[in-house]
């Protein structure tokens, strides 16, 4: 009889333990999962302010912007997942050569009629502002899949020049 109540006794305890195992396990679960998320978003903010910058008048220098980005992906390179990390380093390419689009431009160029960019060089601006949608695009499905984001992920919309 002793020997059940022993055995009941050490079944409870292994039991409890294991309980507790698992919730704390889903407790960091869970809070990975928020930081993550905000990581994510604050990148992808980031990714909309360069997206959004106009080149001109050139008031907004770059260098801040892409130094804020770069350190925003620190962050995510340290968490996330090989399918994150991949999206995100294709997503920073993509920022370099908007930055580098729109150095270029202010730098080889004057404003516009209305602060437009020279016709010249809009098909490269364009072209690298929906590399960074599209790059931004890929980083955010592979960040929803990570914390387990299930709705439909519609994408960016276009980026107007």
């Amino acid at each position: 009889m002793v020997a059940f109540t022993f055995a009941g006794v050490l079944l409870t305890q292994a039991t409890t333990w294991w309980m507790d195992q698992r919730k704390a396990r889903r407790e960091s679960a869970f809070r990975w999962t928020n930081r993550n998320i905000e990581f994510y978003a604050d990148f992808v903010d980031a990714c909309h302010e360069l997206l959004e910058l106009p080149v001109w008048p050139a008031d907004t220098p770059l260098k801040p912007l892409t130094d804020k980005l770069r350190q925003k992906s620190v962050k995510i390179r340290f968490v996330a997942p090989p399918p994150v990390n991949e999206t995100l380093d294709k997503t920073l390419r993509a920022v370099a050569e908007l930055a580098a689009q729109i150095d270029s431009i202010r730098t080889t160029s004057k404003p516009g009629h209305g602060d437009r960019i020279d016709e010249r060089l809009l098909p490269g601006y364009r072209g690298s502002a929906e590399a960074l949608s599209a790059a931004l695009d890929e980083f955010m499905a592979a960040a929803r899949i990570d914390v387990d984001i299930t709705s439909v992920f519609r994408g960016l919309p276009d980026t107007p020049a």
